[in-house]
């Protein structure tokens, strides 16, 4: 099994490179990749780790772009500079999103440190969990969970500390696909919607080279054999993760129908011989 997909804390994960890692043993993933929100901070850390621990590590990055499909890239060594004005980019517009929902927070009586928020990110790109982590250690939150009611209650679109929309602030889809070629990464389609896939011709025509058909959406809806038809259409190769957050969401999925979903180790291969490609 492999998985290409996870977070850490340099981004909206909750778990720590080192963790990751000591995932990838417990589980004997035949790869792991690391693909942080708009980082690539913790590439070299988690790289470093994977290799004492004889981990085969992928570097990769993720970015949601303005029409809504999430691009993972996957580089086969160092990212490219063309990889940092977008990460500087939404950096930027992510702590200013942050600092409107620490007002926001502080109106309801919740005083939280904005300085002890982007710590917990430290180089990384700060995200909403990294309110929550310090919510919990202050003692305003009950869970790291961030799907329980007091999460929604107070970030939910009806919240008091609504998160503002950052839609405009994201690059468009073929921009980020063109940003990726350019830092050396082959991009590829993350956990494809209904919507997402509406706008696949258009990512191919931009340069876009795989999809993630082997997804949690995917196995639970019943899609995954029609994603794989619609790679194969289309020349993409196909990847796959679980899009890993840490042990809090882990617990919840544990509840639901994934005890099957194992991407296959035949994923690698492919993915591989196209980053090997890549022009150096």
């Amino acid at each position: 099994m492999v998985d290409l997909h996870q977070h850490s804390i340099y981004s909206d994960g909750t778990s720590t490179p080192a963790e990751l890692v000591e995932r990838a043993v417990l589980l004997n993933l035949t790869a792991m990749a690391l693909t942080d929100h708009d980082t690539t901070a913790g590439l070299d850390e988690c790289g470093r780790l994977a290799a004492e621990a004889g981990v085969r590590f992928i570097p990769g990055v993720e970015f949601e772009a303005r029409e809504g499909p999430h691009v993972l890239g996957y580089f086969g060594g160092r990212p490219g500079p063309a990889v940092a004005i977008a990460e500087r980019d939404y950096r930027r517009f992510r702590i200013e999103s942050l600092l409107i929902v620490l007002e926001c927070l502080a109106k309801e009586g919740f005083e939280i440190d904005p300085d002890s928020v982007m710590e917990r990110a430290a180089s990384g790109t700060p995200h909403v969990s990294h309110v929550v982590a310090e919510m919990e250690r202050l003692g305003y939150l009950s869970s790291l969970d961030r799907s329980v009611e007091e999460f929604a209650l107070l970030f939910g679109p009806e919240g008091p500390a609504a998160l503002p929309d950052v839609t405009e602030n994201q690059w468009p889809v073929a921009e980020l696909i063109q940003m990726l070629r350019d830092s050396g990464a082959v991009s590829v389609l993350a956990h494809p919607w209904e919507s997402d896939l509406a706008l696949l011709p258009e990512m191919i025509e931009a340069g876009l080279q795989g999809m993630e058909v082997y997804n949690r959406n995917a196995h639970l809806s019943g899609n995954l054999e029609s994603l794989k038809r619609l790679a194969e259409r289309h020349g993409l190769v196909m990847t796959g993760g679980w899009d890993y957050h840490g042990e809090a969401q882990a617990a919840r999925l544990a509840r639901s129908d994934l005890r099957e979903f194992s991407p296959p180790d035949e994923l690698l291969e492919p993915l591989q011989d196209l980053i090997a490609a890549v022009p150096a």
